[in-house]
């Protein structure tokens, strides 16, 4: 069983006062008994001193008989009345025969007492101990009476008890008992107050440190005192602040690595990009040159053949496809070198609600867009710097993937609108295509990274789209998941502060 430390320091003051008080009890009813034996034995020599004489002239002379007096037991009860305590009186003369015995001895008997008999020669008064029959322990008083200052001629024997003593040593219990009770109430009520004094300052410590186990370092203690206790407190405060201070300094330490985590990832990054874009550059370089001018041959070629081939030919199908197929290496190689290479932007005033209209406009009437429905919610927004045909460029192509991921036909959602508390316009396209897989979307901005099928795409789409939005200081995001379309989202700058259109 557990005992909190209110309830040991009430007990051990409890304890501790009871032990003082029978402690001193003890000491005090022995003292008191030994004082009080003392002084009884020195009251009942005092009687046997000042009565023996008178018990002997209340019994008799030597001279009577037994049966000549019969009333000496009513003569001698006055005796008794005088000393309480008194339990036997008995007569002996000076050779040993027991003259009268108030216990019932026969009257002119010797006495058969051995220790008794030893006594009997001694003069003065002898006390001894003496046992009775209920083993209880009685004053045994041996007394000499002479009349007149004569002889001694005859003993007087008082056996007295300590039943007075007893009672007073009883009364004397009695008044300690009653005193523990008092001084035991007393203590318990001076623990509890101390005990509160000490332990609730204790306890405010306990729950503080506890709080500051489970990370609240705003704790402090209040002890208005100056004693140790306050040291305490006082020493707790410093170590709270001192754990605090460590804390917001290794906060701030954590805040200063993960911002140099972050930027060294994003010089990582920006590292790897820059030297993709240098191999793609040298790759771009490459291909236009060694690439385009042949596939121009070919192109110009195919047109020619296509061109003198008769309507009926079966040719012009071979012919149409080399033509498209050409187109496409085209593209590839233009793709490459707008990656590597974009061109200088041209920067005007551009209205992005304009812009987002001549796009749609432009894919629908495209055959991708056939079964696909185009939803506009257009908020107005500030006009923003930025090179309008590069815009278009992007839009167009977040259109087409999210219409190549509807080879069935769906619904585009394009919202335009502006967050004012960061200063942004912001577009987004919303398909209700199959979504994209959470792996799929860490890798989508690679470049030469598609999930399409071969033949359909590069991986440059999203790349080049990244790229122009950075060199207007946007970016791009996307949000999907599988089964639930894919929302890609652009943020762009204002640029130039002017009326909302």
């Amino acid at each position: 069983m557990h005992f909190g430390l209110r309830t040991k320091v009430i007990t051990f003051a409890s304890c501790l006062v009871v032990a003082i008080i029978e402690i001193n009890a003890a000491v005090m009813l022995h003292t008191e008994k030994a004082d009080s034996k003392k002084q009884l034995v020195e009251q009942g020599k005092l009687f046997a001193r000042l009565t023996a004489t008178e018990v002997v002239h209340t019994y008799g002379s030597l001279s009577w008989e037994p049966g000549e007096k019969p009333d000496v037991r009513a003569q001698m009860l006055k005796f008794f009345r005088y000393y309480p305590d008194l339990v036997r009186l008995t007569i002996i003369s000076q050779s040993g025969l027991v003259l009268w015995d108030s216990g019932g001895t026969p009257g002119h008997m010797p006495v058969t007492d051995q220790s008794l008999s030893e006594r009997m020669p001694l003069n003065g008064i002898d006390v001894k101990k003496y046992y009775g029959p209920d083993g209880e322990e009685y004053m045994d008083i041996l007394a000499p009476a002479a009349e007149n200052g004569g002889p001694q001629f005859l003993k007087v024997r008082y056996i007295i008890s300590y039943h007075s003593l007893k009672q007073r040593l009883v009364g004397i219990r009695k008044q300690f008992l009653f005193l523990t009770v008092i001084f035991m109430f007393v203590g318990v009520l001076t623990a509890a107050v101390f005990a509160a004094k000490l332990i609730n300052p204790i306890l405010a410590l306990k729950e503080s440190a506890r709080a500051i186990e489970g990370g609240d370092l705003d704790q402090a203690v209040e002890f208005n005192r100056e004693d140790e206790l306050g040291e305490l407190g006082r020493s707790f405060n410093s170590m709270a602040s001192a754990l605090k201070g460590h804390r917001r300094d290794l906060e701030e330490a954590n805040r200063s690595l993960i911002a140099a985590n972050d930027e060294l990832r994003l010089l990582q990054t920006e590292l790897v990009r820059s030297e993709r874009m240098a191999a793609v550059g040298q790759l771009a370089a490459g291909l236009s040159h060694e690439i385009d001018n042949p596939i121009g041959v070919i192109m110009g070629f195919a047109e020619l053949l296509l061109e003198d081939a008769p309507p009926d030919d079966p040719r012009r199908e071979d012919l149409a496809r080399i033509l498209d197929e050409s187109r496409r290496c085209k593209r590839i190689v233009r793709g490459l070198l707008d990656f590597s290479r974009p061109p200088a932007l041209g920067v005007v005033t551009t209205d992005l609600a304009e812009a987002l209209n001549q796009t749609v406009g432009a894919a629908k009437t495209q055959r991708l867009f056939r079964d696909v429905k185009i939803n506009l919610n257009i908020s107005p927004v500030p006009k923003i710097m930025a090179d309008p045909d590069r815009l278009r460029q992007v839009f167009m192509n977040l259109m087409i993937n999210s219409a190549q991921a509807m080879p069935d036909g769906g619904n585009i959602g394009i919202k335009l609108w502006h967050e004012e508390a960061v200063g942004e316009a912001r577009i987004s396209f919303s398909d209700t295509g199959p979504g994209i897989s959470p792996e799929n979307t860490e890798r989508i901005f690679e470049p030469f990274y598609t999930t399409k099928r071969p033949g359909e795409g590069t991986g440059l789409g999203l790349p080049i789209c990244v790229r122009l939005l950075e060199e207007h200081g946007g970016r791009v995001w996307v949000e999907s998941a599988p089964g639930k379309g894919a929302t890609f989202t652009l943020s762009l700058p204002d640029g130039l502060k002017t009326e909302i259109s």
